[in-house]
């Protein structure tokens, strides 16, 4: 049930390609409601993999992996945007509350905004799209199933450009969708 789910996040990264951004000034969660709200959400259809709005999480927990953390060493982790199954599915285990089921699809993003410098975009665009491909390679393997996209945003001026990478089954598919540059 992959395919038609990436077809779905193409056709919402086509959309996000063609909203209207001359003079916005936005960081990374303005752009991640702009595309959950603007583009994911038209492409809802019952059939599809994502067909409700309920089924959408930003800002959600999901399990984390083996290994990461940091200093946190929490069993969870939240993510920018998150797609379930189906309509109010959560990580948590109904027995014990443990982070323990995960999702159709995470989407890291990155953005670099106005306010940046060149090394703190760089950091965003580079070293954290790292981290994050990083984590989803692991994720992905360990959650079977599940989808992982890398989204690289450079909000700085307008045009925006933006990069994904897909990540499935601990594969890194660079480039995967890009916007014209």
């Amino acid at each position: 049930m992959t395919a038609p789910l990436e077809d779905q996040i193409r056709a919402a990264l086509d959309a996000f390609a063609r909203l209207e951004v001359e003079g916005a000034r936005v960081r990374e969660n303005e752009v991640v409601n702009r595309f959950v709200f603007e583009c994911l959400l038209p492409r809802l259809e019952k059939g599809l993999p994502l067909h409700a709005p309920g089924q959408l999480g930003i800002e959600v927990t999901v399990p984390q992996i083996e290994g990461r953390g940091g200093a946190r060493k929490h069993p969870d982790v939240r993510k920018d945007l998150v797609i379930w199954s189906e309509p109010g599915e959560t990580c948590w285990s109904r027995e014990d509350g443990r982070p323990v089921h995960w999702p159709l699809a995470v989407l890291e993003f990155k953005v670099a905004s106005w306010k940046d410098g060149p090394a703190e975009a760089r950091g965003k665009l580079v070293d954290g799209r790292e981290a994050d491909l990083d984590w989803l390679e692991r994720a992905t393997v360990a959650a079977g199933r599940m989808l992982g996209f890398s989204v690289v945003v450079d909000a700085s001026r307008a045009p925006w450009t933006t990069d994904v990478a897909l990540v499935s089954g601990g594969q890194v598919r660079p480039k995967w969708w890009a916007s014209a540059r």
